[in-house]
């Protein structure tokens, strides 16, 4: 490291980087570690204080979000096995819209719709089944609308699961998200 000449100090070090003040530091200027500890201290409190001033106009900016909750969208991925497209359109079409119909008519959803893949890639499902509901039902709820699809059907939960299994010949499903929509306040 080098040191500068000692007939070439810099009486003030205010307008030096701090690369620059390090060899000063070195050999000892006192008037120079003075501003360098007011600089530290000047830099500490205005960090202190913009922190300060983030946690007090935090509540402020959370009351301004301006996206608000909405409906939650239930997605189904369908990858449609080879030659099972016409068959599987046939239950969208009659058992799935029929199902959903029911569900509609309760208020237990508020819509729901069969979204297609174009331009599919690799590993990405031929279909997007998507039901759209105000809020989740709670477990009591749950129950009682098991019952209710069950009378509806004329059939019960095994004999649902043994059907959904079948329909395997003709689908595969590849998982399922829940998603929120954000609407905005405005």
């Amino acid at each position: 490291m080098l040191i500068p000449h000692p007939e070439r100090r810099v009486s003030s070090c205010r307008s030096l980087s701090i690369i620059q003040r390090a060899p000063i530091l070195l050999i000892g200027s006192r008037q120079c570690m003075r501003s360098l500890k007011g600089v530290i201290m000047r830099k500490s409190m205005l960090s202190i204080l913009g922190t300060a001033t983030l946690f007090i106009a935090a509540p402020a900016t959370a009351q301004e979000v301006p996206l608000i909750p909405g409906d939650y969208w239930e997605v189904a991925e369908i990858d449609v096995n080879d030659g099972g497209g016409p068959a599987y359109a046939d239950y969208l079409a009659s058992r799935w819209r029929q199902n959903q119909e029911f569900a509609k008519s309760k208020g237990w959803i508020k819509d729901y719709m069969v979204f297609s893949v174009v331009n599919r890639r690799a590993n990405e499902p031929d279909l997007y089944l998507v039901t759209v509901y105000e809020r989740a039902p709670t477990a009591a709820e749950q129950m009682a609308r098991e019952k209710e699809f069950d009378a509806f059907l004329k059939t019960n939960s095994r004999q649902e699961s043994a059907a959904f299994a079948a329909r395997g010949t003709m689908r595969k499903v590849g998982g399922e998200m829940l998603l929120q929509r954000q609407l905005f306040r405005n």
